[in-house]
């Protein structure tokens, strides 16, 4: 007998091939029978085998065990309820395991069809069922109902779709019930054999297009809900109401809630009470725009929406709501303490006196009157009686002013009037012409006192006595000043002393049509002097014309209206008065041509009718001007008077 292998030990394992027992076999093969035990000379495993074998299971085992990190029994002898070993010593994973336990082994399969429908941020779900037009309404909603027991939900905006009418389609805003329904999909038999297919969708962006047809719709809803003997409007359910059957137009959605509180100002703003229960109303911003256009609310009713925050009520505040119902909204749910729920609304409504049906303990207020900002005026006066010699006085220092020589003007000055003139430039200065814009004229008498720091220069550039003042407002550029423009201010009037401040626009009178635009700033301590009125102290400050300005400037047009207390009137040259406001003898005839030349500047009219104009009016040129408007008006002046 051959003597391989001897010395080997039958327990030691070989991972290599081992054909030892293939040399020389030419003959049939032999086949063992299954067998625990087992005589060699009768077919059975012996010793050797299972020794051979063994250490092939282990070599199995190491390698699976490598592969896969997990846990594994080495000796084979383990639970088999994780892993599985085909031939080729691959391993499958049981899911059971995760499951805890020896598995699912002997528990019902899962229902395998059952589908979690997601959440709607709008709360709103489109329910599509398609080849249901064939079908009866009201038998498809009650077959529907009849699956979903013991939920049941009334369809919003039933109506059908596509081609042919032949789909189904409507809205729920119950969860739970479009839940139920997404899962009936193909489980509803109908009476033809077809099953129902039942689609769900999420309806995360509402997007309602609001035409006219269905603005009117909306309104006569509004029209039925309102009680005008109590001033309330009941808006719950909105989405709910018949006369709304077919339409979906649901008040959470932006659109139509900004629509609705439209409405509500524009035909009820005086409005007391308003519901807004079970509307899925999630956000309030579309209030915020209106608060102020509804003083009068005092009842506010927001039960059963879905108002998740308490800073959500930040749009409510300016609103005098004493009565405010929230009940049913999540954020209710997010107070442990009632007290701390009270606060937080109260800090939007302090004037709230009951919360979700429970009466308030008086609101602490201070006891702050309301006051009014006093409306703007044009111009101020401190004393009615110093109206018109104010008016007259600016009429004619500036129709002299502006004429071609201003040397009448000296006689308005005291011999010992003072002068101080100053210029800059505004903030938009960069942004215009460059040469439009430079002030050279007003600059070498600048006595600006933030640019003018040595003390004595600040001295030399105040003039003193008419003869200086006059010599500098001559030699100033020509000028023409819009009335329009002034407002004036007579902030003190006393017998012996009248203080004037006026402010407006001028152009210098360059003779071309794109002269520079200036505003300037006047003011005047005027006092009595011999039958009239002379200035002593002046400052004068100018500047270049805001855009705004200059683009109102010389564009008022003449309208026949009453003349207003110190309203900017047209330009009034010397004319005799009872007081002459400057002490000007001997200036009429000076006086009546500079009128006649703003009559024909203002209104457009030739010498000689504008002469007329002002001879029918007795001189009087603020009557003349008003007489122009009305005639001009009706069409009663004729075409010669405008000829050239």
């Amino acid at each position: 007998m051959s003597n391989r292998g001897s010395g080997r030990p039958f327990t030691k394992s070989y991972y290599e091939h081992d054909n030892r027992g293939a040399e020389g076999r030419t003959g049939r093969s032999v086949s063992f029978k299954s067998s625990t035990g087992g005589n060699p000379s009768r077919g059975g495993i012996n010793s050797r085998n299972r020794s051979r074998n063994n250490g092939k299971t282990w070599t199995k085992q190491i390698q699976n065990y490598l592969t896969h990190d997990g846990d594994y029994d080495m000796g084979g002898n383990g639970p088999r309820n994780d892993f599985s070993h085909p031939v080729d010593g691959r391993r499958k994973y049981n899911n059971n395991r995760r499951r805890g336990g020896n598995g699912r082994q002997h528990s019902p399969a899962p229902n395998r069809s059952f589908r979690r429908l997601p959440t709607s941020s709008t709360f709103w779900y489109k329910i599509i069922v398609p080849h249901a037009g064939r079908y009866d309404k009201k038998w498809l909603i009650d077959t529907l109902n009849a699956s979903l027991v013991p939920t049941t939900f009334t369809p919003i905006g039933f109506h059908h779709e596509a081609q042919g009418k032949d789909t189904v389609v409507f809205y729920l805003d119950d969860f739970q019930a479009a839940s139920k329904l997404s899962n009936m999909d193909k489980r509803i038999s109908t009476e033809d054999g077809f099953k129902l297919m039942v689609l769900v969708r999420p309806l995360n962006n509402l997007n309602i297009v609001l035409n006219e047809p269905l603005k009117e719709t909306i309104k006569t809803v509004m029209a039925k809900r309102f009680r005008p003997d109590v001033k309330s409007l009941d808006l719950s359910r909105f989405h709910s109401d018949p006369e709304l059957e077919g339409k979906f137009v649901p008040l959470n959605q932006r659109t139509v809630f900004s629509c609705v509180l439209s409405l509500v100002v524009e035909h009820c703003p005086s409005l007391h009470a308003l519901d807004l229960s079970h509307n899925q109303i999630y956000s309030l911003e579309g209030v915020k725009t209106l608060v102020s256009k509804l003083s009068n609310l005092r009842i506010l009713h927001l039960a059963n929406n879905q108002l998740e925050k308490i800073s959500g009520l930040d749009a409510l505040k300016g609103l005098g709501v004493e009565e405010l119902l929230m009940t049913s909204n999540p954020v209710c749910g997010k107070y442990a303490e009632q007290g701390a729920y009270v606060t937080d609304v109260r800090k939007r409504l302090p004037k709230l006196l009951k919360l979700d049906s429970v009466d308030l303990p008086p609101p602490i207020l201070f006891d702050v009157e309301t006051t009014q900002i006093p409306p703007s005026r044009g111009s101020y006066l401190c004393a009615e009686e110093g109206k018109d010699i104010a008016r007259q006085f600016l009429e004619q220092y500036y129709a002299l002013y502006d004429s071609a020589n201003r040397e009448p003007l000296r006689d308005a000055y005291h011999a010992s009037a003072m002068l101080s003139m100053s210029c800059n430039y505004p903030s938009s200065h960069s942004q215009g012409p460059k040469e439009k814009a430079m002030l050279h004229a007003y600059k070498s008498n600048n006595r600006n006192l933030k640019q003018v720091m040595d003390l004595d220069r600040r001295v030399r550039l105040l003039m003193c006595g008419h003869e200086e003042i006059m010599k500098h407002l001559c030699s100033l550029p020509a000028s023409q000043h819009d009335p329009n423009s002034f407002a004036v201010d007579l902030l003190l009037y006393t017998p012996q002393l009248i203080q004037l401040c006026v402010c407006g626009v001028f152009r210098e009178a360059r003779g071309t049509a794109h002269s520079p635009m200036r505003a300037f700033s006047r003011s005047l301590i005027i006092v009595p002097q011999g039958q009239g009125f002379c200035i002593v102290n002046e400052t004068i400050t100018v500047t270049n014309a805001t855009s705004a300005q200059a683009n109102a400037a010389f564009k008022t047009s003449l309208v026949p209206v009453a003349p207003a207390p110190l309203v900017s009137a047209p330009v009034v040259p010397l004319v005799p008065v009872p007081v002459s406001p400057v002490g000007i003898v001997n200036q009429d005839l000076e006086a009546k041509r500079q009128m006649v030349e703003h009559v024909v500047r203002t209104t457009g009219m030739n010498l000689i009718w504008s002469e007329k104009c002002l001879l029918e009016s007795n001189w009087n040129l603020e009557q003349a001007l008003f007489a122009f408007a009305e005639y001009h008006r009706q069409g009663s002046i004729p075409e010669e008077a405008f000829a050239r």
